[in-house]
């Protein structure tokens, strides 16, 4: 969503304010773009959540995705990273799971709130590899993954852009990505996928 303002900006010839409205897996945002003037100068960089996950989970949801707005097109899809907190005794999918199994009701997952890309791709890797783990909603990814860096919770999917800074400087480790096969962008980081057959979320 910062990335592609900057490019267009070169290409139509003006700049483009990047507003941030982070927070209720993205409905603060999705809300303030309806409430903006139909003018044509306000765009909303929408998350797969606020467009299809919200409307089917919350009955009064400030805005209606089909007819509130108007479609332009995909331009991203990205993989989440399942980062830990370094401390957490786990290199790996599998070391995740066999802790989460052998601690029953003590591994809390993060998310950026409840219906959010991580919310969900945390509870279909814990449906998946069959262990239990409290789901701690917080109010946007930054706090979500500021949580598991200062130990409040052990894990979370992030956004990769988002993660990968806080795993260069030491204070996440990344155990795997959420694509359904290895990608060059990541290296050799493996894919959830090679632990869970089937996994895929981005």
């Amino acid at each position: 969503a910062r990335i592609l303002p900057a490019r267009m900006g070169e290409i139509i010839g003006q700049p483009i304010v990047v507003e941030n409205r982070d927070g209720a897996a993205g409905a603060i945002g999705m809300e303030a773009g309806k409430n903006s003037k139909p003018d044509g100068y306000t765009l909303v960089c929408a998350s797969s959540s606020a467009m299809t996950v919200l409307p089917a989970i919350r009955k009064n949801l400030p805005y209606d995705p089909v007819n509130d707005f108007t479609y332009i097109s995909n331009f991203a899809v990205f993989p989440n990273v399942l980062v830990v907190n370094p401390e957490l005794p786990v290199k790996n999918v599998r070391d995740l799971i066999d802790y989460a199994r052998a601690n029953p009701g003590k591994v809390n997952m993060a998310s950026a709130g409840v219906g959010s890309t991580s919310h969900l791709a945390g509870t279909i890797l814990a449906q998946m590899g069959k262990f239990d783990a409290l789901h701690v909603p917080h109010k946007g990814g930054g706090p979500s993954v500021a949580s598991v860096v200062g130990g409040q919770t052990h894990f979370t999917f992030a956004p990769a852009p988002a993660a990968m800074s806080q795993v260069k400087a030491g204070r996440l480790r990344v155990l795997a990505h959420s694509l359904p096969a290895r990608s060059k962008m990541l290296g050799d980081m493996p894919a959830v996928n090679e632990t869970l057959p089937g996994y895929d979320y981005t």
